[in-house]
């Protein structure tokens, strides 16, 4: 409906009665159907409307809400519902007759009882007032007590501030113990050119001053932090400033009967930017990945714009003060704040160092981004981590100086893991010896990295890049070093100048999780013939700052999760028939739950399996474990051109980190094919069965003459192929 302060002031309405029955329909959190809205609609919103407003009005209202939807669908299927207002002056003649029509009308009797959730946003601008009055912790202090007069003329100029932002609700109508409302203090510093910022050591008696509460529970409530509903809101990342949000704990007794408080800085204003959950602009560490010089461009070198502006106007910052009450106590929060203790929660910092401060945190961020594009081709695959962990923390960073420091889990990992280092009482500490968030390091090595002592772990690294939980470590390396070959002086790459990178639709691709208690596919003593650089760098300082490793992208890393994964995603490629009936008897879900124990065991194939034909051969096998596992050679020569590999394949998680191996530039043609040599061994030893597809294909249905085994779906049925290893003999006996 229309406002008087603001234009537009939106109305919710809330049914109790459906909410048990028909939450567990709801869709996208809509607690009211299609049939429950048209009836609304039809039986009560528009008669009221038609009983309520003039003609010139109700010309812009659809009949029935069936034509409302013919006008809002396009070709595509989407309704698109246009927004319509009820002008103030008529606002509380509809309501009532919407009262009145759901008590009338058995087609509205499930919203009987229905209440109103109205929501005034943005009167800052509109609803000002400076009568002042002491507040009580003052009084003593100042030697006096407010007059009545003083009183009289505080409370009326408040009520008629109030009331103008309601309008046009009447406020004389209220149930006022069901109204919550913000009352807000604007502290600003008349002397040019300084700003105000609010000094992280005074929140207690910041919060004392905005709930009513003692400094004692309010550093109670501080040091309980998430837990007691307190959050501190860093500003530009310098640790000695910031504001502040509280949610009273319901334990907690404010004499005001306060549910909420903050206190922020005014600098926000200029990047606030209201979407889905967030409140400020905000740089997204994947689209940095995927578009570095766009998120320079579209992002970074606005800002330092804005920044850069900001300091040649020495634009002031101001300090705000928010209390959330119910309405009957908007008369007993923010009545008068004395100067002289708001200048002992505050400083006055110039405003060209203010936002000269930011503006060269976030180019000397622009030149890390720069050089890193120039330089990622020389990064090899086991370093990728030290290097994303250094771009995700200055993403990171960067957000920090927009609103405040991400925190969660992973994000407070990432803070300690890149921030400075300290020895206290012989344990190394994160801490922050000047205050101010400094990374401990930046490395150009050319390309710009942290130092290895310190990185976060691929498990950190996938979070906080949102990959799907189970996705490949391919999917990492493609994200942080982008799909292009990556050079560096070694004849490795002018022995593989003929690849050819072959792209694969991301939305194709398999995820397989594999789970933190997998046993290990690989030997210890298999793994030490794998060739493969470590991420170790010795330093002169490694006895004081002890290196914290964690498993990096290696080649060792990357053979045990393809053969983790690998019996997964060849089973869930189970092919189906014309009709869709799949050959494959577990679903998508179990199959994915797969590991590699059951490649290494015959007997399960009745397990996965509907029907199948099967064969031994040893030339067969081979032809199939070479295929599966293609030297540097034969994948050269079949993804000429663009081409992939082997249908089925290309959307396989396993074979994607196989096909790193053999892209990588920095391992030679010899140390590729003795990897390559080594996963043929262990599938050559150790499975017991794997599909027997054509020369082009994973799966196939070229056995004719074999006997089916299961059930027959269809005339084309999957074929496999036993090992014909002498160890495999007695198993496949058994199970033949």
């Amino acid at each position: 409906m229309g406002g008087a302060s603001v234009g537009q002031v939106p109305v919710r309405m809330m049914f109790p009665q459906l909410y048990v029955s028909v939450r567990r329909e709801a869709r996208e959190g809509n607690m009211v159907n299609r049939d429950y809205v048209k009836a609304l609609y039809d039986y009560g919103i528009y008669p009221a409307i038609k009983k309520t407003l003039p003609p010139k009005n109700q010309q812009f209202w659809p009949v029935s809400f069936d034509s409302e939807v013919f006008r809002a669908l396009n070709d595509r299927g989407k309704v698109s519902f246009a927004q319509r207002q009820i002008p103030e002056e008529y606002s509380d003649a509809f309501f009532e007759a919407l009262y009145q029509m759901i008590d009338e009308m058995p087609e509205l009797s499930w919203a009987t009882g229905f209440f109103l959730q109205i929501q005034v946003q943005g009167t800052k601008e509109a609803t000002a007032h400076n009568v002042q009055v002491p507040q009580e912790s003052f009084l003593e202090a100042e030697g006096y007590r407010a007059s009545a007069e003083d009183e009289r003329l505080f409370r009326l100029e408040r009520t008629r501030q109030i009331a103008r932002a309601l309008r046009p609700i009447d406020m004389r109508k209220l149930k006022a113990h069901n109204w919550v409302i913000d009352i807000a203090t604007t502290v600003s510093l008349d002397e040019a050119p300084f700003s105000l910022l609010i000094r992280k050591e005074t929140h207690p008696r910041l919060i004392s001053l905005l709930m009513g509460i003692s400094t004692a529970s309010a550093s109670e409530l501080i040091e309980g932090g998430a837990r007691k509903g307190y959050y501190f809101d860093e500003f530009f990342h310098t640790g000695l400033f910031g504001g502040m949000r509280l949610t009273m704990p319901a334990d907690v007794w404010s004499p005001w009967k306060a549910h909420y408080a903050q206190a922020y800085t005014t600098d926000k204003t200029l990047t606030a930017h209201k979407d889905k959950g967030k409140y400020a602009k905000e740089l997204d560490p994947a689209w940095v990945f995927r578009n570095m010089r766009g998120a320079d461009e579209k992002f970074l070198k606005p800002l330092a714009k804005l920044s850069r502006e900001a300091v040649s106007e020495r634009r002031p910052i101001h300090i705000r003060l928010e209390t959330r009450v119910r309405l009957p106590f908007a008369w007993d929060v923010h009545r008068r704040y004395d100067p002289s203790i708001l200048s002992l929660l505050t400083s006055k910092v110039g405003n060209s160092s203010v936002w000269g401060w930011r503006h060269m945190r976030v180019q000397s961020i622009r030149a890390v981004f720069t050089e890193y594009q120039r330089t990622i081709d020389s990064v090899p695959r086991t370093l990728l981590p030290t290097h994303a962990s250094l771009i995700i923390g200055l993403t990171w960073m960067t957000n920090a100086l927009i609103n405040r420091p991400k925190e969660g889990s992973e994000w407070n990992v990432l803070r300690d893991t890149l921030c400075v280092h300290e020895q206290i009482d012989d344990v190394i500490v994160a801490t922050r010896p000047l205050n101010a968030f400094f990374l401990h390091s930046v490395i150009l090595d050319p390309c710009p990295r942290i130092s290895t002592h310190r990185y976060l772990s691929i498990k950190s690294l996938k979070t906080l890049l949102a990959l799907p939980r189970g996705s490949a470590d391919s999917e990492l390396v493609s994200l942080v070093a982008g799909n292009r070959g990556r050079k560096d002086n070694s004849e490795a790459v002018e022995a593989d100048k003929s690849f050819t990178r072959v792209l694969v639709n991301k939305a194709a691709r398999m995820i397989t999780h594999i789970p933190d208690d997998a046993p290990k596919v690989f030997t210890e003593e298999e793994v030490a013939q794998i060739p493969g650089a470590t991420t170790e760098h010795q330093y002169e300082s490694e006895k004081e700052d002890p290196q914290q490793q964690h498993e990096t992208l290696s080649n060792q890393r990357s053979l045990d999760s393809i053969f983790q994964r690998m019996g997964a995603e060849i089973v869930r490629k189970v092919p189906s028939t014309k009709e869709g009936r799949s050959w494959r008897k577990i679903s998508d879900e179990e199959a994915s739950r797969l590991q590699w124990d059951v490649l290494c065991d015959a007997s399960q194939v009745g397990e996965v399996m509907v029907g199948w034909k099967q064969v031994v051969d040893k030339d067969r096998w081979d032809r199939v474990v070479d295929k599966l596992f293609p030297d540097v050679e034969r994948y050269r020569e079949k993804t000429m051109g663009g081409a992939h590999y082997l249908q089925n394949l290309a959307q396989c998680s396993w074979f994607q980190d196989y096909k790193d191996i053999l892209e990588d530039r920095f391992l030679s043609i010899e140390e590729k094919n003795a990897i390559t040599a080594t996963a043929r061994k262990k599938l050559r030893e150790e499975a017991e069965w794997l599909p027997l597809g054509k020369a082009d294909k994973m799966w196939g249905d070229g056995l004719k003459r074999e006997p089916l085994h299961g059930v027959g779906i269809g005339p084309l049925v999957p074929s496999i192929v036993i090992n014909p290893s002498p160890r495999n003999r007695a198993r496949r006996a058994a199970h033949t």
